[in-house]
């Protein structure tokens, strides 16, 4: 037997403690990383929309070159500058869709009117618009959605003549 020992007693349990920080910095952690989270998808999303811009930048640029070389002949009541500029943006590989498709959002436009600076000249304008509600080309993004454009739109003018 053991000097000073208690007989049938066991010790008493500690109540558990926790000491220190170690679940704060959790927390911080799991907060931090949900901004930063915020940050890095909202950075891609919107340089994705930026590419996509930069494509319908490109393809009404080429439908109003491409509608630049057309005669428009008239005794024909259509224009066909437009019928090209309008040819040219269907038949793009570079849209996420047919612009006679309604449900790609696509909604392409050629007009010939006078010039915005010399109404005296007669410009052609190619004008491209994506709603993102019908095709949202990135995809949703909870908390995004809300901040990022509705439409992603580009235009091209050239001079006729």
């Amino acid at each position: 037997m053991v000097v000073g020992a208690r007989q049938g007693r066991r010790p008493a349990r500690r109540a558990l403690r926790l000491e220190g920080d170690a679940g704060a910095s959790m927390v911080e952690f799991a907060i931090v990383v949900d901004l930063l989270m915020v940050f890095v998808l909202g950075g891609l999303a919107f340089g994705l929309l930026l590419a996509y811009r930069h494509s319908f930048e490109e393809v009404t640029s080429e439908a109003a070159r491409a509608a630049l070389v057309v005669p428009d002949d008239p005794g024909t009541p259509a224009d066909e500058r437009v019928d090209a500029a309008e040819a040219v943006m269907n038949s793009s590989a570079a849209l996420p869709g047919r612009c006679d498709d309604p449900a790609s959002g696509l909604t392409c436009t050629a007009t010939v009117a006078a010039c915005p600076g010399d109404p005296g000249r007669s410009c052609i304008t190619a004008h491209i618009v994506v709603d993102r509600s019908v095709n949202p080309l990135i995809g949703r993004i909870p908390l995004l959605d809300g901040v990022l454009p509705q439409t992603v739109s580009a235009s091209a003018v050239a001079v006729v003549g």
